[in-house]
């Protein structure tokens, strides 16, 4: 073979080298730079998950804290119907109350 024909070759294979190098190293780039995309997109979703279960936990808490008041109002609401000694005084109590447990629109006679 002759030698310019051997250095074309020889070129062409060290050119083809560098090529697929140069090939890997920017993929090798873009697959780095999608990881950490999905990184911060698992981190966003892990934070909104957080969140959402603080919610959740802070309206169980709430809730429950309500029906325990509720349910203090009914007792003492029974105790004060039970001790009455005149009808009235039980009526009144017992809308006082209903009135009490209504926060928003109150029924009819509050």
């Amino acid at each position: 073979m002759p030698k310019f024909l051997t250095s074309i070759v020889a070129k062409a294979i060290i050119g083809l080298i560098l090529a697929l190098a140069l090939l890997f190293s920017v993929k090798s780039c873009v697959d780095g730079r999608k990881a950490g995309e999905q990184g911060k997109q698992a981190e966003r979703e892990a934070t909104a998950a957080t969140e959402t279960a603080r919610d959740a936990a802070a309206t169980v808490i709430s809730n429950a804290d309500e029906n325990a008041s509720l349910d203090d109002l009914v007792k003492a609401t029974q105790e004060e119907i039970e001790n009455a000694t005149d009808s009235k005084v039980s009526r009144a109590t017992a809308i006082d109350a209903i009135c009490r447990m209504h926060n928003g629109s109150k029924p009819l006679g509050c």
